[in-house]
């Protein structure tokens, strides 16, 4: 393959935002994950707690990063 279709390749990539778009979805069964494994905990510790806490407060900023990129 010459180079203009690897720029091709990468047009598509980037105008469909793929990567960022599935990073996103990971993100959400890996919250989705974390919820389950502490709802199924019989006495959370405040360690557990603050790990839920901390990776569930994440969510807005990752969004908000992922909504202010990407081509203006």
């Amino acid at each position: 393959m010459d180079k203009q279709k690897y720029l091709d390749i990468a047009e598509i990539i980037n105008a469909f935002r793929i990567i960022p778009r599935m990073l996103l979805v990971a993100m959400g069964f890996l919250i989705w994950a974390v919820v389950q494994w502490f709802m199924g905990v019989d006495d959370p510790s405040t360690q557990q707690t603050t790990l839920v806490t901390t990776i569930t407060a994440i969510i807005p900023a990752i969004i908000g990063l992922y909504q202010s990129t990407g081509n203006k």
